[in-house]
Formats: structure tokens, C-alpha cells, sequence
């Protein structure tokens, strides 16, 4: 628990000032898709409609202060690396479990884009070269998504976080009445 930031933050549940679970309000800023009241609330200072929203940095505007840069998450090119990855996944998972089944002769499909191609010079069945040669598309065509999805990505804003302290009041009821509590926030 770091210091100034309450216990409720890291106790997995929504409570407290929070405005989603352990995030926002007198807790940490919420990353993208958490509930939000105020722009505050958010890591990308950027609330929409009650939710955080990806805060866009356009391609040559200067980094406002105040804030750092990520990969941008919801634009084309984010789109773009999960197909990218999909392809892969699927194309060089289904090679690596080929080659476990006979790895002393198509050893080479456990190399990932490449391993398809140099497995063709093993095999003669034209049914089998063709199944190759699709697989060797596969993770050749996510290769390239993917290069290109981390190419053409833009980048999204995310506030710093803050160096000098808030106050933050809290209001109690105890035996003695009414009160408040004072607590600093770093």
C-alpha cells in the first residue's frame, strides 16, 4: 500500500469514493472501459459517458504536460496487430504440434514463418506441400499484419503520475460526533 492512497483501493471490491473497483476517486486513475464520474477519475483524463476513454494524441501534436504517450488501443491499427497475432497463433500452433508428431523430419516447421517453406524440400505428397504452403500464408500474412499494425499505430495519452500531495477530507461519525479526517495523497 503505498502511502497516502486508502485501503480500500486494493481490496478488490468498489467502495468507498471509488468510482470503479480499486481505481478513481481518492485511488489511482482507471485505465480505459472503467467507470468514471470526472476526468480525474481516468488514466487517460478522459471521461465519456460515464466511462474512460482512450485520449488520442494526433500524429506530429506535441505531448501536452502532464501527460506520457502508450500505443493506442482502439484505432485501426490495434485492430490490425490482433489479427496479426490471431494468424500467427493459429498458423505456427498447428506447425508446432505437426512437428511433435514426426520431429526428426519436419523438425524444421517448429521455426516460426519461415518453417513451413523450409519443410516443402521433405515431403513429395502434393497434398501435403499444399497444406505447407497454406500454413507457411498463414503466419507469413500475421507476420506482416502485425509489422504493420505496430508500424501504423497511434499513440494515446496517459497522465503522469502526480508528484505533489492533495489533501483529501474525509468525513467521520464516531462516538464524539460528527468529524472530519485530514489525509495526504502523493
Amino acid at each position: 500500500m503505498s502511502a497516502g492512497i486508502p485501503e480500500s483501493c486494493d481490496d478488490g471490491i468498489r467502495n468507498g469514493p471509488e468510482s470503479d473497483v480499486d481505481c478513481g476517486g481518492d485511488c489511482p486513475p482507471c485505465e480505459r472501459k472503467a467507470r468514471c464520474g470526472r476526468a480525474t477519475d481516468c488514466q487517460s483524463g478522459l471521461c465519456v459517458d460515464g466511462t474512460c476513454a482512450e485520449r488520442r494524441l494526433p500524429r506530429g501534436a506535441p505531448v501536452p504536460p502532464g501527460y506520457d504517450t502508450e500505443l493506442a488501443r482502439s484505432d485501426a491499427a490495434a485492430s490490425v496487430r490482433k489479427v496479426g497475432i490471431v494468424f500467427i497463433s493459429v498458423g505456427y500452433g498447428s506447425a508446432y504440434f505437426a512437428a511433435l508428431s514426426y520431429p526428426a523430419v519436419i523438425g524444421a516447421l517448429y521455426v516460426p514463418v519461415a518453417g513451413p517453406w523450409l519443410t516443402m524440400k521433405q515431403t513429395e505428397k502434393v497434398g501435403a506441400k499444399a497444406l505447407l504452403a497454406a500454413n507457411g500464408a498463414l503466419q507469413g500474412a500475421g507476420a506482416i499484419l502485425l509489422i504493420a499494425g505496430v508500424a501504423g499505430a497511434g499513440r494515446q495519452l496517459v497522465r503522469k503520475p502526480e508528484k505533489e500531495a492533495r489533501i483529501r477530507v474525509t468525513p467521520t461519525v464516531g462516538r464524539q460526533g460528527l468529524g472530519v479526517v485530514l489525509g495526504a495523497r502523493f
